[in-house]
């Protein structure tokens, strides 16, 4: 994969909505020199958070992997992309070869006037030729509060952080930030307490989060999100 960009792609093995999928096609390479279940592919589609009855039919469909995000590649490779794609960008990044690391202004200057997207939408959708091995370990997107749940630490398979007391409560994530937090009675929850927000949800709808930050909004609370 000389020059190429390469991501790591992992086998589904829930039917999840908060992911990113990809969909690959044929097989690159020799036919001989790895094991044949991990050879690259090409990259046919990148594809958005699906709706749960979507992410069921990827489930069974073996031509879809979740995006880890992951991606391996020659800085030379990756320039020329950024180049290409997110031409502002670019033009930053040769500017700042030129500035003294310890010129803080300049270096902000710099940071400020590039364009604010991340590397999925900027470049990896756009670029030509892109590589896929399907993978298969231990891996879970921390994007939501439901995945500490992923990492329990007390007898009842609850995350908790922060001063928590929680009685009666299973399978849940408990994430206090100042004062106390008591549960009773709970299962399969999520509660995160701050000094100004507290928010509530069932483990399986963490995924819905944005719909909380767009209710905030709509109702001139953004500051709270």
């Amino acid at each position: 994969a000389k020059g190429r960009i390469v991501t790591l792609g992992l086998q589904p093995i829930t039917p999840e909505t908060g992911y990113g999928y990809i969909r690959f096609g044929d097989f690159i390479g020799d036919t001989e020199s790895v094991n044949q279940k991990y050879r690259a592919r090409a990259i046919q589609a990148f594809v958005e958070k699906p709706d749960r009855q979507t992410a069921m039919s990827y489930l069974e469909d073996t031509r879809y992997l979740w995006n880890s995000g992951i991606f391996v590649f020659r800085a030379d490779t990756m320039l020329e992309q950024v180049k290409e794609h997110l031409p502002d960008l670019a033009t930053c990044v040769n500017e700042l070869e030129n500035i003294n690391p310890k010129d803080s202004k300049a270096i902000k200057k710099c940071w400020e006037a590039m364009p604010s997207i991340s590397i999925d939408y900027g470049v990896m959708e756009k670029a030509q030729g892109l590589l896929v091995i399907p993978s298969s370990f231990g891996w879970s997107d921390v994007g939501t509060w439901n995945a500490l749940g992923a990492f329990p630490n007390d007898a009842s398979d609850n995350f908790t952080h922060g001063d928590v007391i929680a009685i009666d409560t299973a399978n849940s994530v408990l994430y206090c930030d100042e004062g106390l937090l008591v549960t009773l009675g709970m299962e399969n929850v999520v509660v995160v307490s701050t000094n100004r927000v507290v928010m509530v949800c069932p483990t399986d709808r963490t995924q819905e989060v944005r719909r909380i930050i767009d209710e905030l909004k709509a109702r001139n609370k953004g500051e709270y999100s």
